[in-house]
């Protein structure tokens, strides 16, 4: 049995460090939402929106990585580069945000332990594995710095009509 490279392990592992830091954020919701709560509507982090939002991000992000595992190159690796570095950037957030605040906001805890590291060994990965260039992981970092914002306000949208959904038909 062939053993994994490091880029494959850092994307099979992505999925489980998305999923743990939104249970870091999700598990202080009430914080979270005073942490934020100036940039979102109101409705839209309610509580079954954000754990639908949260589900709803674990699972894309999952696929993405499903499918440059499998597929091994070309735009589904690029879309994973693009995500590992997106999700770095969302880490680097956090830490600043909770130095800035001076208060432990909810997913700093997972973004500093987890993200931030697992961030280095990916970058290191993705130079070493894919021969990466300092620029294209710079465009990788700008792609996803763009993309963060509309994915965050995309899928809060989800995971709010997913509740709206639940609520006129209930199980």
């Amino acid at each position: 049995m062939k053993s994994l490279t490091a880029l494959e392990w850092v994307t099979v592992l992505l999925p489980l460090l998305v999923a743990v830091h939104n249970v870091d954020e999700y598990a202080r919701y009430d914080d979270f939402v005073r942490a934020y709560h100036s940039r979102f509507l109101a409705k839209w982090v309610s509580r079954p929106a954000m754990r639908n939002t949260m589900i709803a991000v674990t699972l894309f992000v999952a696929v993405i990585a499903g499918l440059a595992y499998v597929h091994k190159g070309g735009v589904y690796v690029a879309l994973c580069n693009i995500t590992i570095l997106a999700f770095m950037e969302n880490a680097i957030g956090h830490c600043v945000l909770s130095l800035i605040r001076r208060t432990l906001i909810p997913g700093t805890l997972s973004a500093a332990v987890l993200v931030l590291p697992y961030s280095i060994v990916a970058i290191a990965s993705m130079r070493a594995d894919l021969a990466s260039s300092y620029s294209s992981l710079l465009l990788f970092a700008a792609c996803g710095a763009v993309a963060m914002p509309l994915f965050i306000i995309g899928f809060l949208w989800l995971g709010y009509g997913i509740s709206r959904l639940e609520i006129k038909h209930p199980a």
